[in-house]
């Protein structure tokens, strides 16, 4: 993300900001003080989800295509099967595409 960061600096003149948790990202862009931010993927998606009221948008498409993944010590093949078995009980149920519309919904147009 950092590399995001400074070539948009250096592309656009922008002044980057860091902050120390999500919340106060957000309020400086509806208070008017941030033009933008950036922000992970699941993050912003959830904010939008749980408060449509919020003045923020989702614009263009997403910068990179990372999502999530969950990391497991290479030797402890036991708990690695156990997140793979629920992970596929989860998506073979249905029940992962309706978290994800429910909690990861776009507002991008």
């Amino acid at each position: 993300m950092l590399n995001l960061q400074v070539n948009w600096r250096k592309k656009h003149g922008a002044t980057v900001t860091y902050f120390d948790d999500s919340p106060s990202m957000f309020q400086e862009v509806v208070n008017g003080n941030a033009d933008v931010t950036i922000e992970d993927y699941p993050v912003i998606s959830y904010k939008l989800a749980v408060d449509p009221g919020s003045k923020l948008k989702i614009v263009g498409d997403r910068l990179n295509g990372d999502w999530y993944g969950i990391a497991v010590d290479k030797g402890n093949t036991e708990l690695l099967k156990k997140i793979n078995d629920g992970f596929k009980k989860v998506k073979d149920s249905g029940e992962y595409d309706k978290i994800i519309s429910t909690y990861l919904k776009s507002d991008k147009k």
